[in-house]
């Protein structure tokens, strides 16, 4: 015989396995989110600024270098992107948001190292360098900027 206790236990049970899934979905959902908006984001600026005829063609910059000052501005937007797509994952995190911007972080640091790998012998080193060294202070922004703006509407809350 099925007891009234056994029937809450498993209810209770379910809802809390529920509520894991849940957690563990918008944990990867918002990771997925900030990779995709830093992608995106990078990719449609260094788009626009090819097509607008600001630098050479990407095959060019391959085989001749890129322009000194193109590096350097690529370098402050791809920062910026960077604290942004962190800010959004922590913003959709379900819970630690930090953790969230963290691991954002060490993902830009891996795909910056693997970058760094790949195009060593193509064009000027320090550059993707310095944005391996940005990835994990940028997520840090990022994750403090959620923190930040939590710790402000906790603090008129209590108002």
């Amino acid at each position: 015989m099925v007891s009234a206790d056994n029937c809450t236990r498993d209810a209770s049970a379910d809802t809390m396995i529920r509520m894991r899934i849940t957690s563990f979905l918008q944990s990867f959902l918002a990771i997925v989110v900030g990779i995709l908006v830093g992608a995106i984001l990078s990719t449609v600026t260094d788009a626009a600024i090819e097509i607008a005829g600001f630098v050479p063609r990407v095959a060019d910059q391959m085989a001749h270098g890129s322009p000194t000052w193109f590096l350097i501005v690529a370098i402050a937007y791809r920062t910026i992107f960077t604290v942004l797509s962190c800010y959004l994952g922590a913003r959709l995190a379900p819970s630690n948001p930090m953790r969230h911007a963290v691991v954002l972080g060490v993902i830009a640091l891996l795909a910056n190292l693997a970058g760094t790998i790949a195009m060593w012998k193509h064009g000027q080193n320090w550059y993707p360098v310095i944005l391996t060294l940005l990835a994990l202070p940028s997520a840090w922004a990022g994750g403090w900027l959620r923190m930040e703006q939590l710790h402000k509407t906790r603090s008129r809350s209590r108002r």
